[in-house]
């Protein structure tokens, strides 16, 4: 198979296809269950989806969103609002313009517009027509965000004459849920459509790390009562290995030895975005549509580092400017390599108990038990091995 005729189903960094799906029945039960009582009885939910880096926070609202359009005919935007989002107003404008965006590629333009009205005439439109960009001034946008609440509440007006709701997916909260105002907003508007004489067909579902939340509670504490948490833990072995045996065997038409699929499991230590990386460095690794043990090894230094540098000299090397923490991350690496059980044990690292504690609050380590700590993936380990023999060639030079 050639260079150009490969086509990898792995997708790092971005969530995952339905076909790809795995796990998180209990978790999507719970967010169908509020869809469905939003719906029905035609009022607001909210839910926060929440857990580590890599989890797959947004596989899982994606998927809802998927369900919400296609087997309950509902309206649905996920809406990322990123580091960009650093007022009420850049929020406001961001979700507006996935919706119209959504309206769009679906087909209900013209509702959208009989709603929008004056603003769609800001609205340009790109190539093909389904990507849209507004255009406002700044008090256009400052109106736009005094005007959120009762524009969606004619959007909810409208979808609940015909039978439908709406699931509204405000995920990548880090640049605006720090200020005080984002989290009194979300509060005003939950109250608002709450207290509504309108019908409120609406799921509004949060995304984003515990810190997120936390910072939102601390804002307002009364957000702790309006929103049903759904927390993401590390998927089963089971469930990962379901993952690659579709994703190869299915999707790639590749055949996988059970050797090679184990590696890949452990490695990948239940995080999906991890999943993905791993998969897709295999996938290229492999040259006879046949993964053995060979080629899984080959995918997994691959791996760790791409992972590495998109996680842990961002997230953990940047962080850690002391030389002796580093110098304590490379021991781990080496304490585990040799251990059976990949087990680090605080007894062999003096004076560590800060490092140890830091490189849990990064996810770099979890403890096990007492005294005893794991990386909390392979490739995160493979990465500092890797990192330590760096190091100890610019030391030699």
């Amino acid at each position: 198979m050639g260079m150009i005729e490969k086509q990898s189903p792995f997708m790092p960094g971005r969530p995952v296809t339905p076909e790809l799906f795995v796990g998180r029945k209990g978790e999507l039960e719970r967010l169908q269950r509020l869809v469905l009582q939003s719906f029905r009885q035609q009022r607001v939910e909210c839910a926060f989806i929440t857990g580590e880096r890599g989890i797959g926070k947004s596989s899982v609202a994606q998927m809802l969103a998927t369900q919400v359009e296609f087997l309950w005919n509902g309206y649905a935007v996920h809406s990322y609002l990123g580091l960009r989002a650093k007022s009420l107003e850049d929020a406001a404008e961001r979700v507006v313009t996935d919706l119209l965006t959504r309206a769009r590629q679906q087909g209900w333009w013209e509702k959208a517009k009989a709603v929008l009205g004056k603003l769609v005439e800001k609205v340009e439109l790109g190539l093909f027509g389904t990507v849209v960009r507004i255009h406002l001034t700044t008090e256009e946008r400052r109106q736009l965000a005094s005007d959120f609440t009762a524009i969606l509440e004619d959007l909810l007006s409208q979808a609940a004459q015909e039978g439908r709701g709406w699931l509204l997916v405000l995920d990548d909260l880090n640049g605006i849920a720090p200020l005080p105002e984002f989290a009194h907003f979300i509060k005003s508007l939950v109250d608002s459509l709450a207290t509504s004489r309108q019908p409120t067909p609406l799921c509004l579902v949060l995304v984003g790390l515990p810190e997120r939340r936390d910072e939102l509670m601390r804002n307002q504490p009364s957000i702790a009562r309006i929103f049903d948490v759904i927390v993401l833990s590390r998927l089963e072995d089971k469930f990962v290995a379901e993952f690659f045996q579709k994703a190869f065997e299915e999707q790639a038409g590749m055949e996988v030895a059970k050797d090679a699929l184990d590696a890949m499991v452990k490695a990948s230590g239940g995080y999906p975005a991890l999943m993905h990386e791993v998969g897709d460095a295999v996938f290229w690794t492999d040259s006879d549509n046949f993964i053995d043990l060979t080629d899984a090894a080959k995918g997994l230094v691959a791996a760790a580092q791409q992972v590495g540098r998109k996680y842990l000299d961002r997230q953990v090397y940047e962080a850690l400017h002391s030389e002796k923490y580093r110098e304590l991350l490379r021991r781990c690496a080496r304490m585990a390599f040799n251990s059976p059980d990949r087990i680090i044990r605080r007894r062999d690292l003096t004076g560590a108990d800060n490092f140890l504690r830091r490189m849990v609050e990064l996810s770099v380590l979890q403890r096990v038990r007492s005294g005893e700590y794991r990386f909390t993936n392979e490739l995160y380990m493979l990465y500092a091995l890797m990192e330590a023999e760096t190091a100890k060639t610019r030391h030699t030079r």
